[in-house]
């Protein structure tokens, strides 16, 4: 009885981000950590490419959701996010993708990585997608991105050490 008391607080919360973008965000998350998966359904509309009704930070949050929940309805939409959408979704729903295991995305992923002129923040989650998925063979592309020079990209140059750990 307390789990459904729960699951309905995070769902209020998740479904009404113009309140506080964060607490939508980490509901959204505590959603998938729970399993709850009959917030799917909010997820995917949430995340179509044309809604901008909410901000990218909670769409991000829920393409990943979608992830955690291991919804395959949500591949279509993930990679149409990775192909096309704002920069920030594509990373998660890039990261998603790997948290689905789903290999037919590695073009997707492999872009949003080598997109030089991309942001950090979507080339550390391409990098953890990479290793998520687990190909031996992008072992060395992770390594060059290894050598990715300047202090922006770090995270990215740390995410790939990581990916190579996962791999």
């Amino acid at each position: 009885k307390m789990r459904g008391h729960i699951a309905g607080l995070l769902r209020k919360s998740a479904e009404k981000p113009q309140t506080d973008m964060y607490v939508a965000m980490y509901a959204s998350l505590g959603l998938a950590m729970m399993g709850e998966d009959a917030s799917s359904p909010f997820f995917l509309e949430s995340i179509e490419i044309d809604n901008a009704k909410l901000q990218v930070e909670s769409r991000s949050a829920m393409a990943m959701a979608l992830g955690f929940l291991g919804d395959r309805k949500a591949v279509s939409l993930l990679r149409a996010n990775g192909n096309k959408g704002e920069p920030d979704i594509a990373g998660y729903a890039a990261l998603a993708l790997g948290i689905l295991g789903e290999v037919g995305a590695k073009d997707i992923v492999r872009k949003e990585l080598l997109n030089t002129r991309g942001k950090a923040q979507v080339q550390r989650s391409a990098c953890w997608a990479l290793g998520l998925l687990g190909d031996r063979s992008d072992i060395d592309l992770l390594i060059r991105v290894l050598k990715f020079e300047g202090t922006e990209k770090h995270t990215v140059r740390g995410a790939a050490a990581i990916a190579i750990g996962l791999i």
